[in-house]
């Protein structure tokens, strides 16, 4: 509906928002850790359409314990990160339980919440 511009009714800002967080044990200074995160909101782009919307806060947070004492491959990093994120919206999805008048994935699927 959204592509023929139409906006659902009782669309407010908000409504639609992704919080996520990925951390790591390798050691990333701050610019890496903000690659990281914008790199695992890919993850976000493959399973939620549409996603960043005017209408959505989705937003991801990187941490970097740097626990592991060694330096983090950034791209192998941030490859991950986006599949890991995008296996946990999927499971998110088929876990929630629906709303009154909104049933949940699993509900819609037959299943059971």
């Amino acid at each position: 509906s959204l592509l023929r511009g139409e906006v659902p009714a009782g669309l407010e800002a908000g409504m639609a928002t992704t919080i996520g967080c990925v951390a790591t044990d390798a050691v990333l200074d701050k610019a890496q850790a903000c690659k990281l995160a914008q790199m695992a909101h890919d993850g976000l782009a493959r399973t939620i359409d549409p996603v960043h919307t005017m209408y959505d806060g989705d937003t991801v947070f990187a941490l970097a314990t740097g626990a592991s004492g060694r330096a983090g491959n950034l791209s192998a990093l941030g490859a991950v990160a986006a599949a890991v994120m995008a296996a946990a919206v999927v499971r998110a999805a088929r876990c929630a339980r629906g709303l009154p008048g909104l049933p949940s994935a699993a509900e819609m699927a037959g299943g059971h919440a």
